[in-house]
């Protein structure tokens, strides 16, 4: 094997190492942000439920403070891709999870400062911050198997296999 390609592949595994740095972090954050709004929504569909919920995660600005992080600091990556994407005047999936998420968020917002306290219609903060660690999920195993391929194949390569 030539030293060239030792090097690419040293290379790319180190930089699947670094992507996974942060991963596990954000992951992380953002199941436990996420816990509190699937309780709200378990509420709401099913009222034996609401007695076990606390009374301060049923209230709109509770559910925003949330619902903040996970979209624009956890979910931040989100946005780097669909923007150059669409620059390129292209879409790809990250177009569609920054639109369904925004879509989501946004629309609660705008309802939860238009509406009284005692007559909010439903929220969907939970929806885009169940999309977006669904999608981190997915993410991080993605890179974690990636991790092991390029490993074992390092080892055979490395082996004369």
């Amino acid at each position: 094997m030539t030293w060239a390609f030792r090097q690419l592949l040293v290379d790319h595994l180190t930089y699947v190492y670094e992507d996974m740095v942060h991963f596990p972090w954000r992951l992380f954050f953002s199941v436990i942000l996420t816990i509190p709004l699937i309780l709200v929504m378990l509420a709401h569909i099913n009222e034996t439920i609401v007695q076990y919920v606390p009374s301060i995660l049923l209230h709109p600005y509770i559910q925003f403070v949330i619902a903040f992080p996970i979209h624009f600091i956890i979910g931040a990556p989100f946005y780097e891709r669909p923007y150059s994407a669409l620059k390129e005047k292209t879409t790809n999936m990250d177009v569609l999870v920054v639109m369904s998420t925004s879509i989501a968020f946004f629309y609660s917002y705008y309802v939860m400062i238009n509406s009284k306290l005692s007559e909010i219609p439903p929220l969907f903060y939970d929806t885009s911050s169940y999309i977006i660690t669904f999608i981190l999920l997915g993410r991080y195993l993605e890179q974690r198997t990636k991790r092991k391929t390029t490993s074992a194949f390092i080892s055979c390569v490395n082996d004369g296999v």
